[in-house]
C-alpha cells in the first residue's frame, strides 16, 4: 500500500498515514525498514521528510505486479494439491 502511494511522487509519513488510516508511527517504521533495504529514499523538504522510491526498476516491477489479476493471485494459493499421509508399518 505504501509503495502504491509513493510510486509517482514523494510523500511524508503523516500524509501516507492519513491516506491509509493508520498511525504515522507505524508508517515511519515501515519506511525506515524499506530505506535500510534500499527500496525508498528520503529527503527534507520544508522541515518534513519526503519518502520516494529510489529506482525506476522498482516502479516498473510494482506496476507489473499490479497488472496480475486478483483471480490469479487467489487461485494460485488454492491450487496446491493436498497430500494425504498414510502410515506404513
Amino acid at each position: 500500500m505504501i509503495l502504491g502511494l509513493i510510486r509517482k511522487k514523494g510523500m511524508t509519513p503523516l500524509a501516507i498515514s492519513r491516506k491509509l488510516g493508520t498511525t504515522s508511527r507505524s508508517v515511519l517504521q515501515k519506511l525506515r525498514k524499506m530505506k535500510q533495504q534500499g527500496i525508498v529514499d528520503s529527503c527534507l523538504e520544508s522541515s518534513s521528510a519526503m519518502y520516494r522510491l529510489t529506482d525506476p526498476k522498482i516502479v516498473r516491477a510494482f506496476d507489473r505486479v499490479l497488472k496480475i489479476p486478483a483471480k490469479m493471485l487467489t487461485s494460485a494459493g488454492s491450487s496446491k494439491k493436498k497430500t494425504v499421509r498414510t502410515r506404513t508399518k
